[in-house]
């Protein structure tokens, strides 16, 4: 199984060249971070699932995972 981590610093200029060097390096789970994506904005990836957790606020620091009191 291979994994790739990748500070993608804003999805702005994700393209079909990214896309090509995952198939290209059979990666199975890629883990994407700082996508900056909006909520309502779509993202897909051919032959992969994509599983989001996108923070709430703009500039927010809380990760996922953590509980509000």
């Amino acid at each position: 199984m291979r994994l790739a981590c990748w500070n993608v610093d804003a999805m702005r200029g994700w393209n079909l060249e990214e896309e090509h060097f995952l198939n290209q390096h059979g990666v199975d789970i890629c883990l994407l971070s700082e996508t900056f994506l909006n909520h309502g904005q779509a993202f897909r990836l051919a032959n992969y699932f994509c599983y989001r957790t996108d923070i709430p606020t703009a500039g927010a620091v809380q990760p996922p995972w953590s509980v509000e009191v």
